[in-house]
C-alpha cells in the first residue's frame, strides 16, 4: 500500500492509476462497484473495476478488462494512485458484473486477492489461450 492511501475512500467512477511493471503497461482502473456481501461486515469489500491499458499499449495489443473484482485489501496493495476523481466505465462492465455476480453468489467465480497488476496478466494470459 502506498502511505496515506488509506486515508482516501474508495468511491465509484473514481480512476486510480497502476504504474507500468516489468512487462506490462501502466494500468487505469475506474471503480463501477463497492460490495459488501457480509452483513456482519467480516468478510472483506470487494472492489469491481474496469481495467484499461495507456492508450498506446492498447495500439500495440494490450486488452481492456470489463470488469475485474479484486479485495479491497489487494486493491489498495497494489501501488495505485488517484488520478482522476471520476470517468463513466465502458459499456461492457455492467453485463461482465451481473455475469460475475451470479457466478460468484451460485459458488463458481471468485474474488481476486493478488495485486491489480498481477490479476490483470492472470486476466491477459487466460484469454490469450483461448
Amino acid at each position: 500500500m502506498v502511505e496515506g492511501q488509506r486515508m482516501i475512500d474508495l468511491e465509484l467512477d473514481q480512476v486510480w492509476v497502476c504504474a507500468a511493471a516489468v512487462s506490462m503497461p501502466p494500468l487505469m482502473c475506474i471503480i463501477g462497484r463497492l460490495d459488501q456481501f457480509s452483513e456482519t461486515g467480516d468478510e472483506p469489500r470487494i472492489v469491481s473495476v474496469s481495467v484499461m491499458p495507456h492508450p498506446e499499449a492498447v495500439k500495440s495489443g494490450w486488452q481492456l478488462v470489463s470488469q475485474m473484482p479484486i479485495y479491497e485489501d489487494a486493491f489498495r496493495s497494489s501501488g495505485l494512485r488517484l488520478v482522476q476523481a471520476t470517468l463513466a466505465l465502458g459499456p461492457d462492465f455492467e453485463s461482465g458484473y451481473a455475469i460475475w455476480l451470479t457466478a460468484f453468489q451460485e459458488g463458481r467465480a471468485s474474488v481476486f486477492s493478488m495485486t491489480v497488476s498481477e490479476a490483470y496478466a492472470a486476466i491477459v494470459s487466460i484469454a490469450a489461450d483461448h
